[in-house]
């Protein structure tokens, strides 16, 4: 089950390997996260988001939020819609995190 941190680390890593012109991966990536977009949301939670992807919607960034077994995000100007992912989904295979990228990230507090 993603959780907020697994989806935005996926989302940041997303927008690494458009940087680095890896276009295949990252277009899987852009088509999975489009099939949870939502136009029936719920209002965003009150309080700190539990992740941030800082360079999300055009650098405004995209808060991510755990609601039970949903994973919902939010982007400024995007009143009526989030992405929202379930539990029992997984994050498509080219947003799998490399295991260098998650070495020491708990010491540093990430």
């Amino acid at each position: 089950m993603p959780s907020p941190r697994d989806v935005a680390l996926a989302y940041d890593l997303h927008l690494a390997a458009l940087w680095r012109g890896e276009e295949r991966d990252a277009r899987r990536f852009d088509a999975w996260l489009a099939a949870h977009r939502c136009n029936v949301c719920p209002p965003e939670p009150a309080g700190l988001p539990a992740q941030v992807s800082p360079l999300g919607a055009g650098g405004l960034g995209i808060r991510w939020y755990a609601d039970g077994d949903v994973v919902l995000g939010f982007a400024p100007g995007l009143r009526s819609e989030c992405y929202r992912v379930t539990g029992i989904e997984a994050l498509p295979a080219s947003a799998s995190v490399p295991a260098f990228a998650l070495a020491g990230i708990e010491e540093i507090g990430l």
